[in-house]
């Protein structure tokens, strides 16, 4: 158990330690081509904006993943390449199965913390919240409420319409790594 909880202490901590590496590059690059006089705006800019509304699903062994999301902005931050802060909400479906033929479903309903460092061609999200899981088999269901972390990396094929996805997140239960596709609209 506690092998476990170090395992997704170190992910959580990995998540991070990407974002700060790839925010901080972005955020040099862009303050060292840019003149003084550009340097002394606001680093940051208030405001509710939509990001994405989404469907995705990903597949991973013998774990599929599938739901939708609505992504928002609260926070514009201009010092990174497109980088924000803001809150996804969603609700997500997890199939889990085995070589032996026991599986499990479960339903997470999620309102989540998002960090978005966003291109022309990629996108990549980190997130930390909450969700309360419900899981069904015959005969038998429960309700969980439990925090929920991690992260997304979006490969805009058709930008601002579809994509490949990379995702991995995880709860105190269960974690979840996945590639698939993702379709909607995205800022």
């Amino acid at each position: 158990m506690q092998a476990r909880r170090c395992r997704k202490a170190l992910m959580f901590l990995s998540l991070v330690v990407v974002a700060f590496l790839a925010r901080a590059g972005s955020a040099r690059a862009d303050l060292e081509s840019k003149d003084d006089s550009l340097a002394r705006e606001s680093q940051t800019g208030l405001g509710i904006s939509l990001r994405s509304v989404t469907l995705d699903g990903s597949l991973f062994f013998f774990i599929a993943d599938y739901g939708g999301s609505v992504d928002v902005d609260l926070l514009e931050l201009k010092s990174a390449k497109k980088s924000s802060l803001g809150i996804r909400a969603g609700v997500e479906w997890l199939e889990t199965g085995s070589v032996g033929g026991n599986s499990s479903s479960y339903r997470d309903y999620n309102l989540l913390a998002r960090y978005t460092i966003a291109g022309e061609l990629l996108r990549l999200d980190f997130f930390l919240g909450y969700t309360s899981r419900n899981s069904g088999r015959p005969g038998f269901s429960s309700r969980e409420n439990l925090a929920k972390y991690g992260g997304e990396l979006r490969w805009k094929i058709g930008p601002g319409v579809f994509g490949l996805l990379a995702k991995a997140n995880g709860t105190s239960t269960q974690d979840m790594v996945g590639i698939g596709l993702y379709v909607g609209w995205d800022q």
